[in-house]
């Protein structure tokens, strides 16, 4: 029955359910003298409850942002590459944590006999939200990185030739 309606439902009691030290139970406003929470406070906000809500905005809200890819040397993507050229793993993220400074992130490469390795990735400038790191070339292997777990991992492979 709610299924388009946004917003929290809030299941907790009211002030009248629970009086207080120096409130009367018959007063529906709370006076400033007595009442030690909070002038015409009557009830809690609903995610005092439960956050769940918030988790679930700040977890989906970014998720079609965020890309991961190989590129050359001049930004253009690739998704394969000669051994003496120089490649580089991008990661557009919703991670740049302070605008004034170059954050930091990782992505893990994924190795053929199953190891896995963290590859730090660094801002390419200040408030861009765009992380970049060389490659190391595995000639006539597959190099597979990969951003994120689950059904929100983000994955690309470069061929080497």
């Amino acid at each position: 029955m709610l299924g388009l309606v946004r917003g929290t439902l809030d299941g907790t009691p009211l002030d009248k359910d629970f009086p207080r030290y120096g409130a009367v139970a018959t007063t529906a406003v709370a006076d400033s003298v007595s009442d030690k929470i909070g002038l015409n406070a009557y009830a809690t906000e609903g995610w005092a409850i439960s956050n769940r809500g918030w988790l679930a905005t700040l977890t989906f809200s970014t998720l079609h942002s965020i890309e991961l890819s190989t590129v050359n040397a001049s930004g253009k993507r690739i998704n394969a590459s000669a051994t003496d050229k120089k490649v580089f793993v991008e990661l557009k993220a919703p991670l740049n944590i302070n605008p004034n400074l170059m954050d930091l992130a990782w992505v893990e490469q994924t190795l053929e006999n199953g190891d896995v390795i963290r590859i730090n990735l660094v801002e390419t400038g200040e408030d861009t939200g765009i992380f970049r790191a060389a490659l190391k070339p595995t000639p006539g292997k597959k190099t597979r990185l990969s951003y994120g777990y689950w059904g929100f991992r983000k994955e690309t492979v470069l061929n080497w030739n």
